[in-house]
């Protein structure tokens, strides 16, 4: 698994400064739209920018999925959708820490 963040590189206006401890990276689900898909974080990483605060920064990565979307009464069954891979970088704000 290749990850997708060094340190020195910039996220959403913030500069990746050092790994951050796990108890940051939580839950093996996570919604994307209206789903909740399963997938796997990646180590976390501080990043800061001083007119921004800090942030975690990590790697969401999930499979295809083929999750209930919703019931339908009239048919008695419930109504199945895809939901795509993902692979992306998400940043957590997480202010100013002291």
């Amino acid at each position: 698994m290749t990850n997708l963040i060094t340190v020195g590189m910039w996220v959403d206006g913030r500069q990746v400064q050092f790994n951050a401890p796990l108890t940051y990276v939580h839950a093996d689900y996570r919604k994307i739209g209206n789903y909740s898909v399963k997938g796997n974080w990646s180590k976390p990483y501080w990043a800061y920018e001083p007119s921004l605060g800090w942030a975690i920064v990590c790697v969401w990565r999930s499979k295809v999925q083929i999750v209930s979307d919703m019931y339908d009464p009239v048919k008695h069954r419930c109504v199945y959708v895809e939901v795509p891979a993902v692979e992306e970088i998400v940043t957590r704000e997480v202010g100013n820490v002291r």
